[in-house]
């Protein structure tokens, strides 16, 4: 009896270890996919989007020219949003830094978003990445210098495109591309998954787990009806651990290896967010605090590290979607300014496309 009691104690304790064991590995390895694209960047676009019949208006990805002739501008702005939210989520920011800037735009759309709820369920945290990648490409095809901005996934997803468009680019053996990444803006980027109970979704439990964490049908009722209109209040919560296995692939990523001009904005007040990992994430990029000495050309920083510099700045509101007349009007200008400011002193800026 007492060796039947010993071996099933053995069991199940060989069974809570491979539990344990399962919750820590992590089956999702992104493929980092160099996008295929036409010349023609805007019929590929229209093209791709009409095989999407369910799309709500002003959800689809987009193109907006700075001029009739639809030229390739000096800078272009590439937007990637947070999860389950649309082009407009910042709106009006990307537009006034655009007309700044006489800069082409290209909004993206995650895949999954704007549709049906049921979408979701097709979701695949490669499909997240293949759409950052086909995002980051056709902005090479509509400016020389690409800038990205992105708030929440869209911002921790446009840190990794940096990351790993950097080590594509350097083996081109010192083949300089025509039109490159510049500079990254970063909105609340998110590196976790909260509550913390959620990262397990990114395990091989994942779709075991999942039932007890949510209803089949994730659902937000937003006190602004416009919200409706340009995020998914709504989808299945296959999504969920679809965004948990890219969230956990991006935190896996060494930000000691972003090496271009980083401005990360985010904010303090955020109660259900984690601030202080934004804090420790930036601490890991590669460049160097933006300072007023480094602004006025102190003679210590040599030309390349004035071009990996960086900036963290914590902006007045509760909400991570620091701005946007929909959840922020509030501080919209402040982002604005902020970021303007920003891009003249690393060498972004309408003068230097005057002279």
């Amino acid at each position: 009896m007492f060796k039947k009691h010993i071996l099933a104690a053995f069991f199940v304790l060989l069974s809570v270890l491979g539990i344990y064991f399962l919750l820590q590995v992590r089956s999702f390895h992104p493929e980092h996919k160099t996008a295929e694209i036409a010349d023609d960047v805007e019929k590929y676009i229209e093209k791709s989007e009409k095989a999407f019949k369910n799309l709500k208006k002003d959800s689809e990805k987009k193109i907006i020219w700075t001029s009739a002739d639809k030229k390739k501008t000096k800078y272009v702005l590439v937007y990637l949003p947070s999860f389950a939210a649309g082009r407009k989520e910042i709106y009006p920011v990307i537009e006034t830094l655009a007309n700044d800037l006489r800069a082409n735009v290209f909004f993206t759309r995650w895949a999954g978003h704007g549709g049906l709820a049921e979408d979701y369920k097709n979701l695949s945290a490669q499909d997240l990445f293949d759409t950052a990648q086909e995002a980051l490409t056709v902005g090479k095809k509509l400016g020389d210098e690409v800038i990205i901005v992105g708030t929440g996934l869209g911002a921790s997803m446009a840190s990794t495109m940096a990351i790993l468009d950097s080590k594509l680019t350097a083996t081109l053996k010192g083949t300089e591309p025509e039109s490159h990444l510049k500079a990254v803006v970063l909105i609340s980027p998110i590196y976790s998954m909260l509550p913390d109970k959620l990262k397990y979704l990114a395990s091989p439990l994942g779709p075991l787990l999942a039932p007890f964490y949510a209803n089949e049908f994730i659902e937000r009722r937003p006190k602004n009806p416009d919200i409706f209109k340009y995020w998914d209040t709504k989808y299945h919560r296959d999504g969920l651990i679809q965004l948990a296995k890219t969230v956990e692939a991006i935190n896996r990523m060494d930000l000691h290896d972003l090496k271009l001009p980083t401005l990360v904005l985010y904010t303090k007040l955020d109660k259900e967010g984690l601030p202080s990992l934004i804090e420790a994430k930036f601490n890991q990029i590669g460049g160097y605090e933006t300072t007023d000495d480094l602004k006025n050309g102190n003679s210590n920083m040599n030309s390349s590290q004035i071009l990996t510099k960086k900036k963290l700045i914590s902006i007045l509101t509760p909400d991570p979607i620091l701005a946007g007349e929909f959840t922020s009007p509030q501080t919209t200008q402040t982002v604005i300014s902020e970021i303007k400011d920003w891009l003249d002193s690393v060498g972004i800026s309408m003068e230097k496309i005057t002279k």
